[in-house]
């Protein structure tokens, strides 16, 4: 086990609020998501946890690509093949 040091962190009442709520949801003690969120975020920006644009980035790595046009032209053929023509 790696040797650790004790982090005291005061904060406001509705911050530790909103950090237990949190951790409860998660299903950990607060001590430890703050410790995981302090890791995410000195990993670097793209780990902040509570940047809604980093997470919206991830997000659209993981989506396959499309090519849109090929979408629409598949569509166009389908909807052309049923009509009939």
């Amino acid at each position: 086990m790696s040797e650790r040091r004790a982090v005291t962190l005061r904060l406001p009442v509705e911050d530790f609020a909103r950090l237990e709520a949190e951790a409860k949801r998660a299903g950990v003690r607060p001590g430890t998501l703050a410790r995981l969120l302090l890791r995410r975020c000195l990993e670097g920006p793209t780990q902040r946890p509570g940047n809604a644009l980093d997470r919206l980035e991830v997000l659209r790595a993981r989506l396959p690509r499309v090519d849109a046009v090929e979408v629409l032209r598949a569509a166009r053929a389908e909807l052309e093949a049923r009509r009939g023509g």
